[in-house]
């Protein structure tokens, strides 16, 4: 973090793969922004804008080298072969350096400009994480949007972590929070729920949201496997607190057993009552002691399975922030008010 007698540093990253036709545009915005904070006097500062080169099938490459020539804080990071945008983003976070770090798409469906909103939103609820949300049909209400929707709000329910609809690729966060998330990042492990294990400070902006390339050429940088992977690393990482139920019930039909097998012994030796369909009661309380005891027993081996699976994948015991400059941001974002023009 930077100390309270300097500027405040921001890093923007955006993995690129396949926008040539936006990035020339989108590098003339991100200027733009940061002419303006010098023109209002701000301490706030875009020191850098990463744009991961994720193995690109257009000419992304060629268009970012050229334009890099030009701008000094145009900063440009190669990965071997493709990856994804979700690992892109990761590895553009860990050669980061402000204080705090945007992610945005390459295809200006976020645009610059909208940083400031996301800034006002981390000073006025005092978050470490805001994520932007759309506020209509990003894709234009296709199967994308309902199935993404879907997707979340089942997880969520299932694994009770109540950001999960919030998740947006863009999102302002701390510095140091959205590195330490990524260094502990493995293969399957979904960036955001990472982001819930170091903070619970998140907040959400609604913005105006709209995947224009999408809606004109139907083409996106996610097709239907990608997205399927994508949802499969989100429940990968996710703590499915259903687990702990499905134990709890197993423990209870347990008790039940044993509670009717003493109420039947009851009757068969101190009432005149009969049982009637001899061995048939015996039957039912085998079946559901020793299949609540199974039940039991799976659900706990599962339940310890997935705790040493997000142990892996680096989730912490605790982490250790830093908010000295906070007081700074909220002076300089508070010169903006009646300036923002989102």
């Amino acid at each position: 973090m930077t100390q309270d007698s300097g500027a405040i540093t921001i890093s923007i990253v955006i993995p690129a793969y396949k926008g040539d036709r936006f990035i020339a545009e989108l590098v003339t915005q991100i200027e733009k922004l940061r002419k303006r904070w010098e023109a209002l006097g701000l301490d706030l500062l875009i020191t850098e804008a990463i744009f991961v080169l994720d193995a690109p099938v257009d000419a992304s490459a060629e268009v970012l080298r050229k334009l890099s020539t030009d701008q000094s804080w145009l900063r440009l990071v190669e990965l071997s072969r493709n990856y994804g945008q979700h690992s892109a983003t990761v590895a553009g976070i860990l050669y980061s350096s402000g204080d705090w770090l945007v992610t945005l798409d390459e295809d200006l469906q976020h645009h610059p400009l909208q940083i400031e909103t996301l800034l006002k939103k981390a000073c006025s609820k005092g978050a470490d994480v805001v994520y932007a949300l759309p506020t209509g049909s990003v894709h234009g209400g296709g199967y994308r949007d309902r199935l993404s929707s879907l997707a979340k709000f089942i997880i969520a329910r299932l694994s009770g972590n109540r950001f999960v609809q919030s998740f947006n690729s863009f999102r302002l966060i701390r510095g140091d929070i959205a590195r330490a998330a990524s260094s502990i990042c493995a293969q399957y492990t979904y960036f955001d729920v990472a982001l819930t294990w170091f903070t619970e400070n998140i907040a959400t902006v609604e913005l105006d949201i709209s995947d224009d390339r999408y809606k004109t050429q139907k083409r996106s940088g996610y097709h239907f496997w990608a997205l399927v992977q994508h949802a499969k690393r989100l429940i990968l990482t996710s703590d499915f607190r259903i687990l702990r139920v499905t134990t709890t019930l197993a423990g209870i039909g347990f008790l039940m057993a044993t509670g009717y097998g003493a109420w039947v012994l009851y009757i068969k030796l101190f009432t005149d009552s009969l049982i009637e369909a001899a061995g048939w009661t015996s039957l039912m309380l085998v079946f559901l002691a020793f299949g609540s005891v199974s039940v039991f027993i799976m659900s706990l081996i599962v339940e310890i399975l997935h705790m040493s699976m997000l142990q892996l994948q680096g989730k912490p015991t605790f982490f250790v922030v830093n908010r000295s400059s906070d007081s700074k941001l909220v002076q300089e974002v508070g010169k903006l008010r009646g300036q923002c023009r989102f």
